[in-house]
């Protein structure tokens, strides 16, 4: 299981930098191997005054810190990482001996992601590191998409007093612990709704629901597990926090959960203030992102976007490209770049005419979109031609997605239902991958567009891949 786990999500969040913080030799070098094996790279820090330093320096992806350290202890070192403008954004989990509620509660309070307690398993490690790596690629994204478009960092924020209180679902009974909930959740300023088992008329809302689901594992008749995968795929739920309860301090469980998206997990009997704490960090994390997502949607119908495809145009994708890129070197992770272009256009446009070609162009928008990730930038490059920036991404992940994209062009007809239905479109794609296949964006576009052309030789509808002579 953890071999999968680790293949699939690797795919999604590519090369990171791990600092991991430990006063114990021993402790340091099990968990380096650990993080070693799936790609990532460690560095290692003795203490927590030295944390503080390296994480300044080097600004880590992640930081693994442990607790109890001589001089400066792990809560000391998170609280001022946290409250650094420069280092507040890293996210970071304390990893323990110490068991006690109090104990998360305190690591909780000094700004950690997570807490975890030892031994812990290495599988659900990588998976919480993942998903804290995600969310932080996400965040990263749009910010990178509203600084581009010349919105001041921070401008996002708004004051706390001009929102209305957040808005948590309590899905399932909890064993009639919800009462509890809901009035010790209420008490701290939250709007609490109630649902019992409708879950299909949630998820087939079109807006959210809700700022945080919390969701009992064991109602009786339904699949939990799958519930939980529903909610992370439907528009109404996918961008909730989701705070999984269950009796079950079961590590496979646990792991299975996080896996197909919960934010949390909290055992019976749960403590209050820690439910609190936990919800509060990832109600401020949602608005926080709501906000980076609203200045999003203003970029994208702004002069960037190209008006009949509905994604980016040439020139911001060229600046998006050039900046990605930068960041790229600077912060040693990998971007590739997917360049496409339709089979055999010209034909369609000559056959069928401009305005059947243009619905051909529109729906190609569509279907690429639909079959990347949120943080992912697709534009029309120009005539039938489109590009994909693809941050965090090796050549391989890079690969998999230009054929998921060329299957989803290639495998139904267009324009079903219309007098010219039945055309078949296709595409030649060509991948690149920074720094290996170029560290400026003529490099990297020169390289793509070579592979492209490729594909066209070998036949068309069909991805190649630029590799370096030294591999």
């Amino acid at each position: 299981m953890a071999t999968s786990l680790q293949t699939t999500r690797l795919r999604e969040t590519g090369y990171a930098r791990v600092l991991i913080v430990d006063d114990e030799p021993m402790s340091v070098r099990l968990l380096s191997a650990q993080l070693k094996s799936t790609g990532w790279v460690t560095q290692e820090a003795r203490g927590g005054e030295e944390a503080i330093r390296l994480a300044r320096e080097n600004q880590p992806d992640v930081i693994l810190m442990d607790v109890m350290m001589p001089g400066v202890s792990g809560y000391e070192a998170t609280k001022c990482l946290k409250g650094d403008p420069k280092t507040t954004h890293i996210p970071i989990i304390l990893i323990t001996g110490l068991r006690d509620v109090q104990d998360r509660l305190n690591g909780l309070e000094a700004g950690a992601d997570e807490f975890l307690s030892k031994p812990v398993d290495s599988t659900e490690l990588i998976v919480r590191i993942n998903n804290l790596l995600k969310l932080r690629h996400y965040e990263e994204q749009l910010k990178n998409i509203a600084i581009s478009h010349g919105f001041e960092q921070g401008k996002e924020e708004t004051s706390d007093c001009s929102r209305e209180p957040a808005r948590i679902l309590i899905f399932g009974d909890i064993d009639g612990e919800s009462n509890g909930f809901q009035s010790h959740l209420e008490k701290q300023g939250y709007q609490i709704a109630r649902s019992a088992k409708d879950v299909d008329r949630i998820l087939s809302k079109s807006q959210p629901v809700a700022d945080l689901i919390i969701l009992d594992d064991r109602l009786n008749g339904v699949d939990t597990f799958e519930i939980c995968q529903r909610m992370k795929n439907a528009e109404a739920t996918k961008r909730l926090p989701l705070v999984v309860v269950t009796g079950i301090d079961d590590p496979d469980r646990r792991i299975r959960y996080l896996f197909l998206g919960a934010d949390e997990m909290l055992v019976r009997p749960v403590d209050l203030r820690e439910l609190a704490v936990r919800v509060e960090r990832l109600v401020k994390q949602k608005l926080h992102l709501d906000s980076l997502q609203a200045l999003y949607q203003s970029a994208l119908i702004d002069s960037n976007n190209d008006r009949l495809t509905g994604l980016f145009n040439r020139a911001y994708f060229q600046r998006f490209l050039d900046l990605e890129i930068k960041r790229s070197l600077r912060n040693n992770h990998l971007t590739s770049l997917v360049i496409l272009d339709l089979d055999d256009f010209k034909s369609k446009n000559d056959t069928f005419g401009h305005v059947t070609g243009d619905l051909i162009l529109r729906e190609v928008g569509k279907r690429i979109r639909s079959r990347i990730r949120e943080i992912d930038m697709p534009a029309r490059y120009g005539g039938e031609e489109f590009a994909i920036v693809l941050p965090y991404t090796d050549g391989v992940g890079a690969l998999v997605v230009a054929e998921r994209v060329r299957a989803g062009l290639a495998s139904e007809p267009f324009l079903l239902g219309t007098p010219v239905s039945e055309i078949r479109v296709t595409a030649s794609i060509g991948v690149a991958t920074c720094p290996e296949n170029g560290k400026i964006s003529t490099e990297l576009i020169q390289a793509a567009d070579k592979m492209m052309y490729r594909s066209k030789s070998d036949g068309k509808n069909r991805v190649r891949r630029m590799i370096s002579e030294s591999k």
